[in-house]
């Protein structure tokens, strides 16, 4: 993402933080359930984002900003906070951050796929909502 740069006014910034917030469950560390699907979905549903721009925010500033945490073998599990999470998207976003390091136990590829498929869970959701 190296020359890439997004500007987001504060206004912007707070209508996104919950979104991102609800798309970094998909990142944790843990199994997700039914419950956890459903309450992605609903908050997104209470944005004012489409299902496809969520998605693209999914794939073009969570997963570039969090996709390591599914690929270390000590990653967070319980939820990150506010702060830490806007600074880290925008820092990725900004390329002032490495989107991936070179190691992790599983591949980028590998954790797109459990992205992926989790994504298409709360797709399901919000489809039927």
């Amino acid at each position: 993402m190296a020359g890439f740069s997004m500007e987001l006014d504060q206004i912007e910034l707070e209508k996104r933080l919950p979104v991102w917030r609800a798309l970094s469950d998909l990142f944790l560390d843990t199994e997700l359930n039914h419950s956890d699907f459903e309450y992605i979905a609903n908050r997104i549903r209470k944005s004012d984002y489409s299902a496809l721009e969520a998605q693209t925010i999914l794939w073009n500033e969570v997963f570039p900003a969090l996709g390591d945490n599914l690929r270390i073998g000590t990653g967070e599990w319980a939820y990150f906070s506010d702060d830490w999470l806007q600074e880290r998207i925008l820092r990725v976003l900004n390329g002032t951050d490495e989107a991936s390091g070179g190691y992790g136990l599983i591949t980028v590829s590998q954790a797109r796929q459990v992205i992926a498929e989790n994504w298409y869970k709360v797709l399901t959701f919000l489809q039927n909502g």
